[in-house]
C-alpha cells in the first residue's frame, strides 16, 4: 500500500536560499513535486525583516543574485532593490504561486514506518495550525533567529533612559534627527548605519570593542560597462559574474595564505581613505589576521566619508557601565548619546529553530555533524540550503542546491525511499566555520559540528563543491534504504 503525503519536496523558507532552491527543483527535478513554507508576508527573507536606515548588501550582487536571473543594477544595492529583485526571480520562474505565505513551522517528525516527514505549521495571522506530509525536506532558514537578536552584553544598559535600538528590529518612522547616536559593534550593519545615520543626527559615534577590516568598493565599475559595449548581453552578465566569482575567490584565498602581506596592504588602503587628522590606531587597525572575521564593504567610500564631514566618528574602548544618560568607558572617557544602537552581531541558529524529532525521538542540532556542508548526521531526506560566510551566501546556497538534486535524482534512480548520514566512530570535532567573530563563537554550542573526516570536514571553496556537484561522493557515509 503507498504512503500519502502532500508533496515530494517541502522547502522551509522563501527568502534567497529557498528561492534558488525551488528553481534548481524546477530545473533538475521536474518529477517532484514541492511547496514552500514561509513564516513571514512576504518572499524575501533577511531582505523582508531588516528594516534599519541604510538597509543594504554586504557583498556584491552579481555573485549574490542568482545565476539564472540576471541582477542589471549597481554592485552594492539596497535591501529594498534586493527584495523587489526576489520578487521578481520569483514570479518570473513561476515560484512565487508555489509559497505559501504566514506558515511558521513549529515541528517536523520523520517516521522510519512511513518514510515520510510530518510538518506541523501555525498561521501567524489566526493562529491555525496546519498539518503536511512529504518525504524530503530542504531547509532554508538561513543561519540566525528571526525572532530574538544576539542579546547585547553591555553591563547597565537597562539603565539607559533613552531609545536602545537593535538594527534587527528597527521602530518604523524613528525619528533620530539631531540626536547623538553611539552605535554599539563594528560588524556590517554598523559600518552600514553610521554613514545613513550621520546625514540626519546632530553626531554619529561608532564604538568598538576592537577595529574590523573596512574596504570600499566602486559601486559602478568602469569595466562593466566595457563589457557590455563589447558583448551581447547575456553573455555579458555571465562575464561580469564570472569576474566577480575569480576576483572573491582569489582575494579570500589570498587573504588566507599571505596574511600578514595582505593586513598590510588593507591597512595601506584604509589610511588613504582616512582623514589626515584621524590615526590609522587603534581604530582601524585590526588585531586579527584578514577573513579570521568577515571584511565589510562600504559602496563608493562613503563609511570614509562621513568621517570626512565631521559628523561621524569611531572610537575604541571598553564599555564600563551605562548610567541612564552616559555610557562610561574603562579608560574614563563618557559618551552621551541620546541613541544607543546595539549592533553587536546576530543570534545564529541552525534549522530556523524547528522541533525536530525522529521516530519520536528529539533530535538535537548541535551535538550532530555535518556531511558535506548540507545534511546532519542522523537525520534522514533533510537538506540544508546553506550559503558562505566568506564569500557572496548565494554561492554557497546554490551549491546546496544543487546537491539536494543530485540526491534526489540518485534517489529516484536507485529506487530508493530514504538517505541518512552516518558519521564515523571516532571523528574529530572542528569548527562549523573558522570565523571567529563573537556572535559566531557565541554560538559554537547550538551550531553543529564539522569532523576531520573527508565528508565531514568543513565547506572548502565554490570549485571543490562544484566537482562534487558532479562527481563527488555520496555513498560513502551516507545509508540508502
Amino acid at each position: 500500500m503507498g504512503v500519502n503525503y502532500d508533496y515530494d519536496v517541502i522547502i522551509i523558507g522563501a527568502g534567497i536560499a529557498g528561492i534558488g532552491a525551488a528553481f534548481r527543483l524546477q530545473e533538475r527535478c521536474q518529477h517532484l513535486t514541492y511547496c514552500i513554507l514561509e513564516g513571514r508576508h512576504e518572499p524575501g527573507g533577511t531582505w523582508s525583516l531588516f528594516q534599519y536606515p541604510g538597509i543594504r548588501s554586504d557583498s556584491d550582487l552579481f555573485t549574490y543574485s542568482f545565476p539564472w536571473h540576471p541582477w542589471d543594477g549597481q554592485a552594492i544595492a539596497t535591501g529594498k532593490d534586493i527584495r523587489r529583485y526576489l520578487h521578481e526571480a520569483a514570479k518570473t520562474k513561476g515560484i512565487y504561486g508555489k509559497v505559501k505565505l504566514n506558515q511558521h513551522v513549529n515541528e517536523m517528525r520523520w517516521s522510519s514506518g512511513t518514510q515520510t516527514w510530518a510538518i506541523s505549521s501555525t498561521n501567524t495571522l489566526d493562529d491555525v495550525e496546519t498539518n503536511f506530509n512529504c518525504r524530503f525536506v530542504l531547509q532554508a532558514t538561513g543561519y540566525y533567529n528571526y525572532d530574538t537578536p544576539l542579546p547585547a552584553k553591555i553591563p547597565g544598559l537597562e539603565n539607559f533612559s533613552g531609545p536602545v535600538i537593535h538594527p534587527q528590529f528597527w521602530p518604523e518612522k524613528f525619528d533620530y534627527s539631531g540626536k547623538n547616536v553611539v552605535i554599539i559593534g563594528s560588524g556590517a550593519t554598523a559600518i552600514t548605519l553610521l554613514p545613513t545615520l550621520s546625514k540626519k543626527a546632530a553626531q554619529v559615534t561608532m564604538l568598538q570593542r576592537s577595529p574590523t577590516y573596512i574596504t570600499s568598493l566602486t559601486s559602478v565599475p568602469r569595466l562593466h560597462s566595457f563589457i557590455k559595449l563589447c558583448f551581447p548581453e547575456p553573455l555579458a552578465y555571465k562575464i561580469i559574474r564570472l569576474q566577480w566569482i575569480l576576483f572573491i575567490l582569489i582575494f579570500v584565498r589570498f587573504c588566507r595564505l599571505f596574511p600578514r602581506l595582505s593586513w598590510v596592504v588593507l591597512i595601506f588602503l584604509t589610511r588613504l581613505e582616512l582623514p589626515a587628522d584621524v590615526s590609522i590606531w587603534p581604530d582601524f587597525a585590526p588585531r586579527y589576521n584578514p577573513f579570521d572575521q568577515n571584511l565589510c564593504l562600504t559602496p563608493n567610500s562613503e563609511f570614509f566619508q562621513a568621517l570626512h564631514g565631521g559628523k561621524a566618528n569611531v572610537k575604541t574602548a571598553t564599555i564600563s557601565r551605562v548610567t541612564a544618560d552616559t555610557i562610561q568607558l574603562i579608560s574614563g572617557i563618557e559618551l552621551k548619546p541620546d541613541v544607543i544602537v546595539t549592533a553587536t552581531g546576530l543570534n545564529l541558529q541552525f534549522g530556523g529553530n524547528i522541533k525536530i524529532l525522529v521516530d519520536n525521538t528529539p533530535f538535537a542540532v548541535s551535538s550532530s555533524f555535518v556531511w558535506k556542508g548540507c545534511m546532519l548526521d542522523g537525520l534522514p531526506n533533510c537538506i540544508a540550503i546553506l550559503g558562505y560566510f566568506d564569500a557572496s551566501w548565494t554561492l554557497g546556497t546554490d551549491s546546496s542546491a544543487k546537491m539536494a538534486c543530485r540526491l534526489l535524482n540518485h534517489a529516484r534512480t536507485k529506487k530508493k525511499k530514504s538517505f541518512t548520514p552516518r558519521s564515523t566512530i571516532g571523528m574529530k570535532k572542528r569548527p562549523f566555520t573558522y570565523l571567529n567573530s563573537t556572535y559566531v563563537t557565541t554560538a559554537e554550542d547550538v551550531l553543529p559540528k564539522a569532523g576531520d573526516k573527508t565528508q565531514w570536514q568543513p565547506r572548502a571553496n565554490l570549485w571543490r563543491e562544484m566537482r562534487d556537484i558532479w562527481w563527488g561522493d555520496i555513498t560513502t557515509d551516507m545509508e540508502w534504504l
